[in-house]
């Protein structure tokens, strides 16, 4: 029988930061480790990269969510 651990999340912003040489858009991201799954709706983790991307000179492209889980076998 398989389990999983207690899943980790984390939130990243990604903020375009200019276009190369070829036309494709440059990336910066942040990282926000340790996420509380509780209160980590898609809502609230929008409503943080908004937020967030006030106090950002660079323009916020993408907020994702991301879950890490860890299968046990038992």
């Amino acid at each position: 029988m398989m389990y999983t651990t207690k899943d980790n999340k984390q939130i990243k912003l990604g903020f375009l930061v200019g276009v190369s040489d070829l036309g494709k858009p440059i990336f910066k991201s942040r990282s926000y480790k340790n996420v509380n799954s509780e209160f980590a709706t898609l809502d609230n983790v929008q409503a943080f990269g908004d937020a967030l991307a006030v106090l950002s000179e660079l323009p916020l492209d993408r907020v994702i969510l991301a879950t890490e889980s860890e299968v046990i076998r038992m």
